[in-house]
């Protein structure tokens, strides 16, 4: 099942991340990436990602973010995204790939 996305919204997923006993990760080094693709593996955005910087009072915590200007150019139609997380010591771990399908906003 896909999620659908109007084009010209602003994108913002706020994610946290705990480790496999439920605790929540500390952050502090890492580096979060995310993409969108075609099918064909046609890249379609780059997202701004960020980790919050008080991993003290918001451990686990990071954003996926793309402005409404920037998505109002997306293309319509299916779409793949996920996240990649790689720790301070190299180690990379990928989200599941989410389908995505971006539709023209029925209000403009």
């Amino acid at each position: 099942m896909s999620t659908p996305f109007k084009r010209g919204s602003t994108w913002r997923v706020s994610g946290v991340l705990r480790d496999s006993d439920g605790a929540l990760v500390n952050l502090t080094g890492w580096a979060v990436a995310s993409k969108l693709r075609t099918s064909a593996g046609v890249e379609v955005a780059s997202l701004t990602c960020t980790v919050n910087a008080d991993q003290v009072g918001h451990r686990g915590e990071f954003e996926v973010f793309a402005a409404a200007a920037a998505t109002a150019l997306w293309p319509l139609g299916a779409v793949r995204w996920d996240i990649r997380l790689t720790d301070a010591g190299g180690d990379v771990t990928h989200t599941r790939t989410v389908p995505v399908t971006i539709e023209e906003p029925v209000t403009r």
